[in-house]
């Protein structure tokens, strides 16, 4: 029954995620009472009815404390590059940014 639980919530995630152009990803790190500590993963959007959706897309347990370099050695590789890859597909489609981008990339050239 669980499985079958997570599938349908799988799909209706993965659906409702393909139907958004714009999504912002937030990670936290916080501890449990029983001094656990753990990192979370949400996605947020805004979907076609202007509705505020919140997708928590993992939560994770950090076997060390949570310094930013202890918690981005813990994620996995897999994690990170989807990540990039995210970051990337968002850039290349805001024409604001890519002007941005440009404009930073030839000041930068024209102090070197």
């Amino acid at each position: 029954m669980m499985e079958r639980k997570y599938d349908v919530e799988f799909q209706q995630t993965k659906d409702a995620l393909s139907c958004s152009s714009m999504i912002c990803l937030t990670t936290d790190v916080w501890t449990s009472m029983a001094t656990e500590a753990y990192l979370g993963l949400t996605c947020h959007f805004i979907n076609d009815e202007w509705e505020l959706m919140i997708f928590n897309l993992t939560t994770m347990p950090l076997e060390e404390r949570h310094k930013a370099k202890k918690v981005m050695g813990s994620l996995p590789s897999a994690a990170l590059v989807t990540l990039q890859l995210i970051v990337n597909h968002a850039l290349k489609k805001n024409t604001h940014i890519q002007k941005a981008i440009g404009a930073a990339r030839s000041l930068v050239e024209h102090f070197d």
